[in-house]
């Protein structure tokens, strides 16, 4: 009897103190409810479609403002990466995304360097002194509308825009490769007298302090100069930013030329393109091939048709790219 009455006392204990236990480690682990992923996915869409709304409604009312449009066109207002003194570099770590930058190389090249294209574009009546519309917008729009073409293009800039409004939006660290001497190069017609490229960047860019920009060695190729690389590296270094992410265009051309001017700096896995923002060449002879269904029923780049024909690139060394999706919101949302 006595022996029974132990065994049970001794059960009873045990029951309690793992009770405990478990009361403990749940408790001490941070345990969260089933539901705390959606909730956190419901919040960073909340999050971002109010972005996306600030972002709307600044393009339709202070960037359409005279006084607006006169800041734009009086130059690039963003940093150039060699005129930014090496003790601030520093100072922008604190764009960084997680260990992570962005590259977006030549944006709008089709729409203002491209020298295949024969068009020109026609007078477009001011807007209080200014016309309405920057060159890129106004290009798209004479486009013949129904080309795969013009729908690749056209699907590129808005993708590119977004993306480049929300790293601003968000103080991002971003760096935009240019062409070297651009004023030099425009092959959209006759000069206007104002500087329609940086109205161009500086609407994409904000002006935001999170955004810089260097430049290429030449105005039609995406090559990095050895000093311009060497500058690039102490800045990458002193930020401490590991992953490079690569957009805009065009990919197995300008590029390319980025990645390869970067890649024996670069770790093979820590260097990627982001197919959401790369563009393909309308040059590119299969873009209108009807066997390639770039362009999906909705009008839509179709991502995974995309990636696949990404996959026929590889650099210069017959090294295949990476690809890696972007994860800082959904490119259509």
């Amino acid at each position: 009897m006595t022996f029974k009455l132990r065994e049970i006392s001794i059960i009873v204990i045990l029951a309690l103190l793992l009770g405990l236990g478990c009361v403990t480690e749940q408790t001490s682990s941070g345990q969260k409810p089933l539901d705390a992923g959606k909730n956190q996915a419901d919040e960073k869409d909340e999050r971002i479609k109010k972005v996306f709304e600030t972002i709307s409604e600044r393009n339709k009312t202070i960037k359409k403002s005279p006084e607006w449009l006169k800041t734009a066109y009086s130059g690039i207002g963003i940093k150039r990466l060699n005129d930014i003194p090496k003790e601030k570099y520093q100072s922008y770590r604190k764009y960084l995304s997680g260990n992570s930058i962005y590259f977006i190389v030549h944006p709008g090249y089709f729409a203002f360097f491209d020298d295949s294209k024969s068009t020109y574009l026609p007078k477009e009546a001011p807007t209080e002194g200014f016309p309405a519309n920057n060159i890129a917008e106004r290009f798209m729009g004479i486009l013949p509308p129904d080309a795969v073409t013009t729908k690749l293009l056209k699907e590129e800039e808005v993708l590119l825009r977004d993306f480049l409004e929300f790293m601003s939006t968000e103080k991002r660290l971003v760096v935009l490769v240019l062409s070297r001497d651009y004023k030099e190069h425009f092959s959209y017609g006759e000069p206007t007298g104002r500087d329609e490229y940086a109205r161009y960047i500086n609407e994409l860019t904000n002006m935001s302090d999170s955004i810089i920009y260097m430049e290429s060695q030449g105005p039609w190729d995406g090559l990095i100069e050895a000093k311009d690389l060497e500058i690039l590296m102490t800045f990458l270094n002193t930020v401490g930013a590991k992953k490079i992410y690569l957009g805009g265009g065009f990919l197995g051309k300008c590029l390319g030329n980025t990645y390869e001017s970067i890649r024996p700096k670069v770790s093979y896995e820590n260097i990627a393109y982001v197919p959401e923002i790369t563009a393909i060449s309308p040059d590119d002879s299969s873009v209108s091939s009807s066997d390639i269904k770039l362009i999906n029923k909705n009008g839509r780049i179709n991502f995974k048709v995309v990636s696949n024909y990404f996959n026929t690139y590889g650099t210069k060394d017959g090294e295949m790219p990476q690809f890696k999706n972007l994860s800082l919101y959904k490119a259509y949302r």
